[in-house]
Protein backbone atom coordinates (compact mmCIF):
# COMPACT_ATOMS: atom_id res chain seq x y z
CA UNK A 1 0.00 0.00 0.00
CA UNK A 2 1.81 3.12 -1.22
CA UNK A 3 -0.14 5.38 1.07
CA UNK A 4 1.07 3.32 4.02
CA UNK A 5 4.62 3.70 2.72
CA UNK A 6 4.17 7.45 2.61
CA UNK A 7 2.80 7.43 6.14
CA UNK A 8 5.79 5.40 7.35
CA UNK A 9 8.12 8.21 6.25
CA UNK A 10 6.28 10.82 8.26
CA UNK A 11 7.74 12.12 11.53
CA UNK A 12 6.93 10.15 14.68
CA UNK A 13 3.43 10.96 15.87
CA UNK A 14 2.20 11.99 12.42
CA UNK A 15 0.64 8.60 11.69
CA UNK A 16 -2.40 6.73 12.88
CA UNK A 17 -4.16 3.53 11.93
CA UNK A 18 -7.53 3.51 10.16
CA UNK A 19 -10.34 2.92 12.60
CA UNK A 20 -8.47 4.41 15.54
CA UNK A 21 -9.23 7.73 17.16
CA UNK A 22 -7.25 10.56 15.62
CA UNK A 23 -5.10 12.45 18.11
CA UNK A 24 -6.02 16.08 18.70
CA UNK A 25 -4.09 18.45 16.49
CA UNK A 26 -1.27 20.22 18.25
CA UNK A 27 0.00 22.91 15.96
CA UNK A 28 1.98 25.25 18.21
CA UNK A 29 1.41 28.94 17.86
CA UNK A 30 4.16 31.53 17.74
CA UNK A 31 4.50 33.81 20.74
CA UNK A 32 2.00 36.62 20.36
CA UNK A 33 4.08 39.77 20.29
CA UNK A 34 1.54 41.93 18.51
CA UNK A 35 -1.67 41.96 16.46
CA UNK A 36 -0.03 40.38 13.39
CA UNK A 37 1.46 37.53 15.41
CA UNK A 38 -1.87 36.92 17.10
CA UNK A 39 -3.61 36.90 13.72
CA UNK A 40 -1.11 34.35 12.36
CA UNK A 41 -1.56 32.17 15.42
CA UNK A 42 -5.35 32.34 15.08
CA UNK A 43 -5.05 31.38 11.41
CA UNK A 44 -2.94 28.35 12.30
CA UNK A 45 -5.44 27.23 14.89
CA UNK A 46 -8.31 27.60 12.38
CA UNK A 47 -6.37 25.60 9.79
CA UNK A 48 -5.55 22.84 12.28
CA UNK A 49 -9.15 22.73 13.43
CA UNK A 50 -10.39 22.51 9.83
CA UNK A 51 -8.01 19.64 9.05
CA UNK A 52 -8.96 17.74 12.17
CA UNK A 53 -12.66 18.25 11.38
CA UNK A 54 -12.27 16.91 7.84
CA UNK A 55 -10.23 13.96 9.11
CA UNK A 56 -12.92 12.97 11.59
CA UNK A 57 -15.63 13.31 8.92
CA UNK A 58 -13.71 11.14 6.46
CA UNK A 59 -12.81 8.68 9.21
CA UNK A 60 -16.50 7.83 9.28
CA UNK A 61 -15.81 6.46 5.79
CA UNK A 62 -15.57 2.70 5.99
CA UNK A 63 -17.01 2.39 2.49
CA UNK A 64 -15.21 1.30 -0.71
CA UNK A 65 -16.47 4.41 -2.49
CA UNK A 66 -15.30 6.93 0.13
CA UNK A 67 -11.60 7.85 0.41
CA UNK A 68 -9.77 6.47 3.44
CA UNK A 69 -7.83 8.70 5.83
CA UNK A 70 -4.70 7.06 7.25
CA UNK A 71 -3.74 9.81 9.67
CA UNK A 72 -2.81 13.41 10.33
CA UNK A 73 0.47 15.03 9.35
CA UNK A 74 2.28 17.87 11.04
CA UNK A 75 5.69 19.06 9.93
CA UNK A 76 7.71 21.41 7.78
CA UNK A 77 7.51 21.04 4.01
CA UNK A 78 10.09 22.56 1.67
CA UNK A 79 11.48 25.01 4.19
CA UNK A 80 8.05 26.46 4.91
CA UNK A 81 6.65 26.93 8.39
CA UNK A 82 4.85 24.27 10.37
CA UNK A 83 1.97 22.85 8.34
CA UNK A 84 -0.79 20.34 8.90
CA UNK A 85 -2.38 17.94 6.47
CA UNK A 86 -4.14 14.63 5.91
CA UNK A 87 -2.54 11.37 4.80
CA UNK A 88 -4.98 9.65 2.46
CA UNK A 89 -4.93 6.38 0.59
CA UNK A 90 -3.06 6.68 -2.70
CA UNK A 91 -5.28 7.14 -5.78
CA UNK A 92 -3.01 6.59 -8.81
CA UNK A 93 -5.35 7.91 -11.52
CA UNK A 94 -6.08 11.31 -10.03
CA UNK A 95 -9.63 12.62 -10.23
CA UNK A 96 -12.59 12.16 -12.52
CA UNK A 97 -11.95 15.73 -13.70
CA UNK A 98 -8.40 14.71 -14.70
CA UNK A 99 -9.76 11.73 -16.63
CA UNK A 100 -12.36 13.80 -18.48
CA UNK A 101 -9.69 16.34 -19.41
CA UNK A 102 -7.27 13.66 -20.58
CA UNK A 103 -9.89 11.92 -22.70
CA UNK A 104 -11.18 15.25 -24.08
CA UNK A 105 -14.66 13.80 -23.89
CA UNK A 106 -16.83 11.35 -21.97
CA UNK A 107 -15.43 7.96 -20.90
CA UNK A 108 -16.80 4.84 -22.64
CA UNK A 109 -20.43 4.29 -21.67
CA UNK A 110 -19.94 1.11 -19.56
CA UNK A 111 -17.26 2.88 -17.51
CA UNK A 112 -19.41 6.00 -17.16
CA UNK A 113 -22.26 3.84 -15.89
CA UNK A 114 -20.05 2.03 -13.40
CA UNK A 115 -18.49 5.19 -11.98
CA UNK A 116 -21.89 6.91 -11.72
CA UNK A 117 -23.15 3.88 -9.80
CA UNK A 118 -20.12 3.94 -7.46
CA UNK A 119 -20.50 7.66 -6.74
CA UNK A 120 -24.16 7.09 -5.92
CA UNK A 121 -23.23 4.24 -3.57
CA UNK A 122 -20.71 6.45 -1.76
CA UNK A 123 -23.26 9.24 -1.35
CA UNK A 124 -25.92 6.80 -0.17
CA UNK A 125 -23.49 5.61 2.50
CA UNK A 126 -22.78 9.16 3.71
CA UNK A 127 -26.47 10.05 3.82
CA UNK A 128 -27.22 6.96 5.91
CA UNK A 129 -24.63 7.62 8.60
CA UNK A 130 -26.08 8.52 11.98
CA UNK A 131 -26.37 11.46 11.87
CA UNK A 132 -26.31 11.81 8.06
CA UNK A 133 -23.30 13.48 6.43
CA UNK A 134 -23.80 15.95 3.58
CA UNK A 135 -20.98 16.44 1.08
CA UNK A 136 -22.02 19.87 -0.31
CA UNK A 137 -19.36 20.05 -3.04
CA UNK A 138 -19.95 17.05 -5.28
CA UNK A 139 -18.18 17.54 -8.63
CA UNK A 140 -15.66 15.69 -10.88
CA UNK A 141 -12.55 17.00 -9.10
CA UNK A 142 -13.88 15.60 -5.80
CA UNK A 143 -14.18 12.07 -7.19
CA UNK A 144 -10.83 10.24 -7.10
CA UNK A 145 -9.94 7.13 -9.12
CA UNK A 146 -7.84 4.15 -8.08
CA UNK A 147 -5.72 2.07 -10.43
CA UNK A 148 -8.81 0.18 -11.61
CA UNK A 149 -10.66 3.47 -12.15
CA UNK A 150 -12.97 2.78 -9.22
CA UNK A 151 -14.54 6.00 -7.94
CA UNK A 152 -14.13 7.30 -4.38
CA UNK A 153 -15.52 10.48 -2.85
CA UNK A 154 -13.12 12.99 -1.32
CA UNK A 155 -12.73 16.60 -0.16
CA UNK A 156 -15.08 16.85 2.76
CA UNK A 157 -13.97 20.39 3.55
CA UNK A 158 -17.53 21.65 3.08
CA UNK A 159 -19.21 18.58 4.53
CA UNK A 160 -21.68 19.06 7.33
CA UNK A 161 -23.33 16.67 9.69
CA UNK A 162 -27.10 16.91 9.28
CA UNK A 163 -28.77 17.38 12.65
CA UNK A 164 -32.03 15.86 11.48
CA UNK A 165 -32.82 13.08 9.05
CA UNK A 166 -36.26 14.47 8.26
CA UNK A 167 -35.58 18.15 7.69
CA UNK A 168 -32.95 20.54 6.40
CA UNK A 169 -30.98 22.38 9.03
CA UNK A 170 -27.73 24.17 9.58
CA UNK A 171 -25.91 26.18 12.17
CA UNK A 172 -25.65 29.86 11.42
CA UNK A 173 -21.89 29.78 11.18
CA UNK A 174 -21.73 26.77 8.86
CA UNK A 175 -20.47 27.25 5.31
CA UNK A 176 -22.91 25.76 2.83
CA UNK A 177 -20.90 27.09 -0.09
CA UNK A 178 -19.88 24.92 -3.00
CA UNK A 179 -19.04 25.13 -6.69
CA UNK A 180 -21.66 27.40 -8.25
CA UNK A 181 -22.34 25.39 -11.41
CA UNK A 182 -23.21 22.36 -9.26
CA UNK A 183 -25.32 24.25 -6.71
CA UNK A 184 -29.14 23.93 -6.70
CA UNK A 185 -31.46 26.82 -7.58
CA UNK A 186 -32.61 27.26 -3.98
CA UNK A 187 -29.00 27.99 -2.99
CA UNK A 188 -28.72 30.75 -5.61
CA UNK A 189 -31.93 32.58 -4.84
CA UNK A 190 -32.09 32.81 -1.05
CA UNK A 191 -29.68 33.94 1.64
CA UNK A 192 -31.68 31.80 4.07
CA UNK A 193 -31.01 28.65 2.05
CA UNK A 194 -30.65 25.52 4.20
CA UNK A 195 -28.65 22.65 2.78
CA UNK A 196 -30.08 19.15 3.00
CA UNK A 197 -29.77 15.76 1.29
CA UNK A 198 -31.53 17.11 -1.80
CA UNK A 199 -28.62 19.56 -2.21
CA UNK A 200 -26.22 16.67 -2.89
CA UNK A 201 -28.77 14.96 -5.15
CA UNK A 202 -28.96 18.07 -7.36
CA UNK A 203 -25.16 18.21 -7.61
CA UNK A 204 -25.13 14.52 -8.51
CA UNK A 205 -27.53 15.19 -11.40
CA UNK A 206 -25.21 17.85 -12.82
CA UNK A 207 -22.25 15.52 -12.25
CA UNK A 208 -24.01 12.82 -14.31
CA UNK A 209 -24.41 15.34 -17.13
CA UNK A 210 -20.71 16.20 -16.97
CA UNK A 211 -19.77 12.50 -17.09
CA UNK A 212 -22.06 11.74 -20.04
CA UNK A 213 -20.95 14.76 -22.09
CA UNK A 214 -17.36 15.16 -20.92
CA UNK A 215 -17.99 18.89 -20.48
CA UNK A 216 -18.20 21.44 -17.71
CA UNK A 217 -21.77 22.66 -17.05
CA UNK A 218 -22.56 26.22 -18.18
CA UNK A 219 -19.06 26.54 -19.60
CA UNK A 220 -18.12 30.23 -19.64
CA UNK A 221 -21.50 31.22 -18.22
CA UNK A 222 -20.99 30.45 -14.54
CA UNK A 223 -18.09 31.55 -12.30
CA UNK A 224 -16.43 29.06 -9.98
CA UNK A 225 -17.03 31.31 -6.98
CA UNK A 226 -19.60 33.94 -6.11
CA UNK A 227 -16.88 36.58 -5.74
CA UNK A 228 -16.01 36.07 -9.44
CA UNK A 229 -19.56 36.76 -10.66
CA UNK A 230 -19.94 39.20 -13.56
CA UNK A 231 -23.06 40.34 -15.47
CA UNK A 232 -22.22 37.99 -18.35
CA UNK A 233 -22.57 35.03 -16.00
CA UNK A 234 -26.26 34.59 -16.72
CA UNK A 235 -26.55 31.11 -15.21
CA UNK A 236 -26.69 32.39 -11.65
CA UNK A 237 -29.92 34.17 -12.57
CA UNK A 238 -31.33 31.57 -14.97
CA UNK A 239 -30.84 28.40 -12.88
CA UNK A 240 -33.43 29.49 -10.28
CA UNK A 241 -35.75 30.08 -13.25
CA UNK A 242 -35.33 26.50 -14.47
CA UNK A 243 -32.24 26.66 -16.70
CA UNK A 244 -30.18 23.45 -16.71
CA UNK A 245 -27.22 22.01 -18.65
CA UNK A 246 -27.97 21.40 -22.33
CA UNK A 247 -29.42 17.95 -23.03
CA UNK A 248 -29.59 18.33 -26.81
CA UNK A 249 -25.92 17.40 -27.19
CA UNK A 250 -26.55 13.94 -25.67
CA UNK A 251 -27.23 11.38 -28.41
CA UNK A 252 -28.60 8.25 -26.74
CA UNK A 253 -29.50 6.47 -29.98
CA UNK A 254 -27.99 2.99 -29.99
CA UNK A 255 -26.78 3.30 -26.40
CA UNK A 256 -29.14 1.21 -24.33
CA UNK A 257 -29.62 2.65 -20.86
CA UNK A 258 -28.36 6.15 -21.63
CA UNK A 259 -31.90 7.47 -22.05
CA UNK A 260 -32.66 6.18 -18.55
CA UNK A 261 -29.54 7.93 -17.25
CA UNK A 262 -30.69 11.22 -18.80
CA UNK A 263 -34.10 10.77 -17.19
CA UNK A 264 -32.41 10.17 -13.83
CA UNK A 265 -30.25 13.30 -14.09
CA UNK A 266 -33.31 15.44 -14.83
CA UNK A 267 -35.07 13.99 -11.79
CA UNK A 268 -32.02 14.75 -9.67
CA UNK A 269 -31.91 18.41 -10.72
CA UNK A 270 -35.66 18.94 -10.32
CA UNK A 271 -36.57 22.50 -9.34
CA UNK A 272 -38.42 21.26 -6.26
CA UNK A 273 -36.00 19.68 -3.73
CA UNK A 274 -38.74 17.43 -2.36
CA UNK A 275 -39.25 15.92 -5.83
CA UNK A 276 -35.64 14.78 -6.19
CA UNK A 277 -34.94 11.08 -5.55
CA UNK A 278 -32.94 9.94 -2.54
CA UNK A 279 -29.60 8.20 -3.04
CA UNK A 280 -31.24 5.00 -1.82
CA UNK A 281 -33.71 5.29 -4.70
CA UNK A 282 -30.84 6.11 -7.06
CA UNK A 283 -28.99 2.99 -5.89
CA UNK A 284 -32.07 0.87 -6.62
CA UNK A 285 -32.41 2.41 -10.09
CA UNK A 286 -28.82 1.49 -10.96
CA UNK A 287 -29.24 -2.03 -9.61
CA UNK A 288 -32.19 -2.51 -11.95
CA UNK A 289 -29.83 -1.71 -14.84
CA UNK A 290 -27.28 -4.41 -13.92
CA UNK A 291 -29.03 -7.45 -15.46
CA UNK A 292 -29.06 -5.65 -18.81
CA UNK A 293 -26.64 -7.42 -21.23
CA UNK A 294 -25.13 -4.10 -22.34
CA UNK A 295 -23.41 -3.84 -18.98
CA UNK A 296 -21.24 -6.89 -19.50
CA UNK A 297 -18.55 -6.79 -16.83
CA UNK A 298 -16.07 -8.44 -19.18
CA UNK A 299 -16.57 -5.63 -21.68
CA UNK A 300 -16.31 -3.09 -18.90
CA UNK A 301 -13.07 -4.63 -17.59
CA UNK A 302 -11.58 -4.63 -21.10
CA UNK A 303 -12.33 -0.93 -21.44
CA UNK A 304 -10.94 -0.16 -18.00
CA UNK A 305 -7.77 -2.14 -18.76
CA UNK A 306 -7.23 -0.04 -21.86
CA UNK A 307 -7.73 3.19 -19.95
CA UNK A 308 -5.40 2.16 -17.13
CA UNK A 309 -2.48 3.19 -19.33
CA UNK A 310 -3.76 6.77 -19.37
CA UNK A 311 -1.15 8.74 -17.47
CA UNK A 312 -2.70 11.49 -15.38
CA UNK A 313 -0.44 14.01 -13.71
CA UNK A 314 -0.65 13.37 -9.98
CA UNK A 315 -1.29 16.38 -7.81
CA UNK A 316 -0.43 16.47 -4.13
CA UNK A 317 -4.06 16.66 -3.05
CA UNK A 318 -5.06 13.76 -5.31
CA UNK A 319 -3.57 10.88 -3.46
CA UNK A 320 -0.76 10.98 -0.99
CA UNK A 321 -0.80 14.09 1.14
CA UNK A 322 -3.00 17.10 1.52
CA UNK A 323 -1.14 20.01 3.08
CA UNK A 324 -3.16 23.04 4.11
Amino acid sequence: DRAAAVASDLPHGARDRPGHELPPSSVPSAPASGPQAQQRAAGRHRSASSIQREAHLMFQGGNPNVIRILGLYEGRVGGAGLQSGLVMEFMPKGSLADLLQKLTGPPPWPLTFRMAHEIGLGMNFLHHLSPPLLHLDLKPSNVLLDDSLRAKLTDFGLSRVARSVSRCSRDKDDDDGGTLSYMPPEALQSLNYKACKATDVYSYGVLLWSMVTGKEPYEGKCPSALSDWRPQHVSLRSVPQGDRPDLTSIDHRGVKGLEDMVRLMTECWHQDPSSRPSFLEIRCIFELFNPNPIFSYEQEDDICSGLKSVQISRKTHNGMLLVL
